[in-house]
C-alpha cells in the first residue's frame, strides 16, 4: 500500500539488567513468541541507566515495528511518549496508557510479611534493589505498610545491585 509504513519484523527488546536472572525466561518467551511471529528480537542492555535505555530507544524506534521494555527506568512520559510512536509493551512496570505485565509485588510482600510474623518472628530487614525500581519502590511501601500491622519492626538497608555481588553484599548486612 503506497505511503504506509514499511514492516522491519523489528521488536526491540531493552533490558536494565542482562545478568538478572530474572530475566532469562522472559528473554526466551519473548524470542520464541516473536519467531514464532515472524519477527527478530534486537536485545539491548540498558545497565540500570535510564539515560542509556532512552538513547537506545531513539535510535531503535525507527528500525523496529514495537519495544519489549523489562523494568524501565525512564520516566513515565518518556514511556508513553514512546508508546505513541510504536506498540510498546512494558514488564515489571506499570505505566497509565501502556500495556504492561506486573506481578503483585504488594500482595507478595504482605504474604511473606505475613509467614514471618506468624513464625514468630518481630524484627525484618529489607534488601533494597535499585533506587528507581519501580517494584523495588512497590515491594517496600507494601512491607512498611504490613510491619505495624503485623506488629513486626521493618528496616531498610541497601540499594544493592541485582546481582550476585549484589546479594553477597546484601546478606553480609
Amino acid at each position: 500500500m503506497a505511503g504506509s509504513p514499511r514492516r522491519s519484523n523489528l521488536i526491540a527488546l531493552l533490558l536494565t539488567d542482562i545478568s538478572n536472572p530474572v530475566f532469562f525466561e522472559l528473554i526466551r518467551g519473548a524470542e520464541a513468541a516473536a519467531t514464532e511471529a515472524g519477527y527478530t528480537v534486537l536485545l539491548n542492555h540498558t545497565r540500570e541507566s535510564d539515560q542509556l535505555e532512552r538513547s537506545i530507544a531513539e535510535r531503535a524506534l525507527p528500525l523496529v515495528d514495537g519495544v519489549l521494555l523489562t523494568s524501565s527506568r525512564m520516566s513515565d512520559s518518556a514511556i508513553r511518549m514512546m508508546a505513541k510512536q510504536k506498540p510498546t509493551v512494558i514488564v515489571n512496570r506499570a505505566v497509565n496508557g501502556v500495556a504492561s505485565g506486573v506481578a503483585d509485588n504488594a500482595r507478595g510482600m504482605r504474604r511473606a510479611a505475613e509467614d514471618l510474623a506468624s513464625s514468630g518472628r518481630r524484627t525484618i530487614m529489607y534488601a533494597s534493589g535499585p533506587e528507581a525500581s519501580w517494584s523495588n519502590g512497590t515491594r517496600w511501601r507494601a512491607l512498611r505498610e504490613a510491619g505495624p500491622e503485623l506488629e513486626l519492626k521493618v528496616y531498610h538497608a541497601g540499594p544493592f545491585e541485582p546481582t550476585v555481588k549484589g546479594r553477597a553484599l546484601a546478606a553480609q548486612r
